[in-house]
């Protein structure tokens, strides 16, 4: 067995995997939604829309705080007297 194997995962290397492959994962899915605009095949309000447009919108919002507030939690210097 390759030694390459045996080694362990780093924390950067193991959130580049994930982040890498659920990226592409949320770039196909929203690729996949978007071909539901064609109205040759599909049939929609504009209602709908807005409800899949929003929820979408709230989840990337909460996506970059997430990071936002780690970021500012990790810039935050420890308290001393």
């Amino acid at each position: 067995m390759d030694s390459t194997y045996l080694k362990k995962e780093s924390k950067e290397e193991k959130f580049i995997r994930l982040a890498e492959r659920r990226t592409e994962t949320t770039l196909k899915n929203m690729s996949l939604l978007a071909n539901l605009a064609d109205k040759r095949n599909y049939s929609y309000s504009p209602s709908q829309v807005k409800r899949i447009l929003s929820i979408i919108e709230d989840s990337y919002k909460k996506l970059k705080n997430s990071f936002e507030v780690q970021a500012r939690a990790e810039k935050r210097e420890k308290f001393r007297l």
